[in-house]
């Protein structure tokens, strides 16, 4: 017995059972990441970019409706019908590249190898039509998903492979391997799962999936009709996730993808899911294309406005949704047990705990007071000050003002030290 009748069993069980799948709210909307946006007037030949793919050299290769660039990580070089004949067909659908570094373009008329620094076109009888999806099997052979069905390259020519299955004839839209060397093909509302090579074809399996995609572990995520997102791992099906609406599957790195819905993208893995609401000025639209690179940056192709750069930001930025009370830092001082306390302009001493800041209210002084310093005595007592109000101790001895000399309710402390002996050296304005 094969190994998918027991795949499709489990699948079946899925759909006929009372549904399996968990229904979790996603999170609120990440702000970890720093956007940028290139577009025509940065050099990219055109705004609605269809498909990216990063290969081995390091190049950033992005298809366009009207051409291809090329982009090094400052500027783009564009190739398309006028400098470039090969690209007969403006309009890129697909990126590959092979295990030999060769990179394969699906074009709106055709394939076209680049290899060597040269564009050549692939041969074909014309039934190929626009290529919209290209895989490598295990032994080296190149496999073209087209509007004229399924084809292989032999001898750089397109050869038809769909003869003895009308499925396979039809229109393919995605195309890719599992870990179990068979075949997931995307049709129009339908998915084949084929046991495909040279010499055979054969279509094990015709499923009501509208759309899938194979991760970097080999494992196949597929979306239902229902919009219950689903992840295949060996003999093993999962129910992930039910979305309101229907989204369009990317893979990325580390056995993750990405889901780009009307209005958000949505990270899904592991580690769970990550949702991202809007991706610069412009909402996202269903149909944009999404991809990794090798540094972790996403890159996303805009239905009509270019190329897209999500970098997770360096620095995290902590404000009043942290639980700050004030933006207008004075004070950040670090105590001996970890705690961090951070003195605001006008609004008073906050401290961060469990990963949240909450205001200090034990200060015995006006409550939106200025903090201008935070100091810890050797005693682990902690002391603040700001303009007219005097050193007060916080800690193991409550809200005590230091009144000793000079230092009164309304001195304005700017600085302070210990000596060995225990000693208090404070500096105060004037």
């Amino acid at each position: 017995m094969s190994i998918f009748p027991r795949i499709l069993l489990s699948v079946a069980f899925i759909f006929q059972g009372s549904k399996a799948y968990q229904v979790i709210a996603l999170p609120s909307p990440s702000e970890e990441y720093v956007i940028r946006t290139w577009s025509i007037n940065e050099g990219l030949p055109q705004s609605s970019v269809g498909c990216i793919l990063q290969t081995r050299d390091g190049y950033l290769w992005v298809g366009t409706w009207n051409g291809l660039a090329r982009f090094d990580g400052v500027r783009f070089t564009s190739f398309h019908s006028g400098n470039t004949p090969a690209l007969s067909g403006s309009k890129i659908n697909a990126l590959y590249e092979d295990r030999q570094g060769r990179l394969w373009i699906g074009t709106e008329r055709g394939l076209v190898e680049f290899a060597g620094n040269r564009f050549v076109p692939v041969r074909t009888d014309g039934r190929a039509r626009a290529v919209n999806a290209i895989v490598e099997d295990a032994e080296g052979t190149i496999w073209v998903g087209s509007d004229g069905g399924l084809f292989r390259v032999e001898n750089s020519t397109l050869i038809f492979s769909g003869t003895d299955h009308r499925e396979l004839s039809s229109p393919i839209e995605l195309l890719s391997l599992d870990a179990s060397r068979k075949f997931w093909i995307g049709q129009s509302g339908r998915t084949l799962v084929a046991s495909i090579r040279p010499e055979s074809v054969s279509v094990d399996s015709v499923l009501r999936y509208v759309s899938h995609v194979k991760d970097d572990r080999g494992r196949v995520w597929f979306l239902d009709r229902e919009n219950v997102l689903y992840r295949m791992d060996g003999t093993r099906t999962r129910a992930i996730h039910r979305f309101a609406a229907k989204p369009f599957l990317w893979a990325l790195a580390g056995g993750s993808i990405g889901l780009c819905f009307q209005d958000r993208l949505v990270l899904a893995g592991d580690d769970g899911i990550t949702n991202i609401m809007r991706v610069g000025e412009v909402d996202l639209r269903e149909n944009e294309v999404l991809s990794e690179d090798r540094e972790g940056n996403l890159w996303l192709g805009r239905a009509s406005s270019g190329l897209s750069r999500l970098r997770k930001k360096a620095v995290t930025v902590l404000d009043e949704r942290s639980g700050l009370s004030s933006t207008t830092i004075t004070s950040v001082f670090e105590d001996r047990s970890g705690t961090l306390w951070v003195g605001t302009h006008r609004k008073g001493l906050n401290y961060f705990r469990n990963g949240q800041f909450r205001k200090y209210t034990d200060l015995n002084v006006h409550d939106d007071s200025w903090i201008r310093i935070v100091w810890e005595s050797s005693d682990r007592s902690l002391w603040v000050s700001g303009p007219v109000m005097g050193f007060v101790q916080i800690g193991p001895r409550g809200g005590k003002r230091y009144t000793r000399g000079r230092i009164h309710a309304e001195s304005s402390v700017i600085d302070a030290g210990e000596n060995a002996e225990g000693g208090f050296w404070i500096a105060t304005y004037g």
